[in-house]
């Protein structure tokens, strides 16, 4: 069914599996560092650093392997740990006094970047300030300080707090663009495209059969709504058009368009075959015949009248238009629960 686009954005499951798969190989290469450092005599300063480095990192492809975990446990299990491997290091140098290594460095920096891409501003920044304040007191008690280091670190832990804190700015941004151009070509309660970028998208499909390609147009409305409304209510008007539009979706093809046109009238136009057009309307009216909507102590049964145009023998849109409206009008005079076509 043609629907303006949509959010582009990741879903949920998505996001989680992509963490997965970032964690997974954080794990596998930090046992491989560890695994590399203990090898090496020169590097034995270093092996109890690469071994916590190495448990996290499992611990890490632990949580994230556990099922059914949703993104934001998973966000706040892998900050939590993250936070929790540098406050080590940086602790093993205060007792330890060995010189500050890079590794420490970039870890602070992973660490702020992962924290106020996921955490609230305010509680990421008392975060990395904690974080920070150890790794200046670690480079204090070490017997070589990273002067250069700390002083770059300093730099750069503003920096990525202002690119994430704008990131976000612009997400939300583009997430509310989004969200206001969806309510700007789909009607509020039913989801199906509403009149105005209906017609923008039928002049569209004209345009393209204009080469001889076939469309039809098909303009049906639900019969007696008013009494529906009267018995129902409102709310259960509402319910009976939001089940004909899904009972419609279902029933058309993806390249089919499906517009709520006024009140309890729609619009639909099919390109392709006629025949296969035509089957295909008359499907989706079968199939809201059949539906019945459930009152609570009844249900109640769902009527449609329709009438049928092919642009081929209209001429052109605007006057396919008034002749589906013309037979629409045929079938309601007629007794309605009906589809009129031809000899309009």
């Amino acid at each position: 069914m043609t629907q303006p686009s949509g959010r582009g954005h990741g879903s949920e499951r998505h996001q989680v599996r992509l963490l997965r798969a970032l964690l997974l190989a954080g794990a596998v290469l930090e046992v491989f560092n560890a695994a590399y450092i203990a090898s090496r005599p020169e590097l034995a300063h270093r092996i109890l650093p690469s071994r916590v480095g190495a448990v996290m990192g499992l611990v890490l492809a632990a949580l994230a392997l556990w099922p059914r975990v949703g993104v934001r446990p998973l966000q706040g299990g892998v900050v939590a740990v993250l936070c929790v491997w540098f406050a080590s290091n940086a602790v093993g140098i205060m007792v330890t006094q060995r010189p500050v290594a890079s590794g420490l460095l970039l870890q602070l920096v992973i660490v702020a970047l992962v924290t106020y891409s996921w955490l609230p501003v305010r509680l990421a920044t008392g975060l990395v300030g904690a974080l920070y304040g150890l790794l200046l007191i670690a480079s204090g008690r070490s017997e070589r300080p990273d002067v250069p280091g700390a002083a770059l670190t300093t730099f750069i832990l503003p920096l990525i707090w202002y690119l994430c804190v704008h990131g976000r700015s612009v997400r939300h941004e583009r997430g509310r663009s989004v969200e206001l151009q969806a309510l700007a070509f789909t009607d509020p309660l039913t989801g199906a495209l509403n009149r105005r970028a209906g017609t923008d998208r039928l002049t569209h499909l004209a345009a393209r059969s204009g080469g001889g390609a076939p469309l039809l147009v098909v303009l049906l409305d639900l019969d007696h709504f008013k009494r529906v409304n009267d018995r129902l209510g409102h709310a259960g008007g509402d319910r009976m058009l939001i089940e004909v539009t899904g009972l419609l979706q279902g029933a058309l093809h993806a390249d089919d368009l499906l517009v709520r046109w006024g009140g309890e009238e729609f619009l639909v136009a099919l390109p392709g075959p006629i025949a296969a057009s035509r089957q295909r309307v008359e499907g989706a009216l079968h199939a809201v015949r059949q539906a019945r909507l459930s009152t609570g102590t009844a249900s109640e049964a769902l009527t449609v009248s329709a009438g049928l145009a092919s642009l081929d023998e209209a001429g052109h849109l605007e006057a396919a238009l008034e002749l589906a409206d013309r037979r629409l009008y045929r079938a309601k005079a007629a007794g309605r629960d009906r589809l009129v076509a031809g000899g309009g």
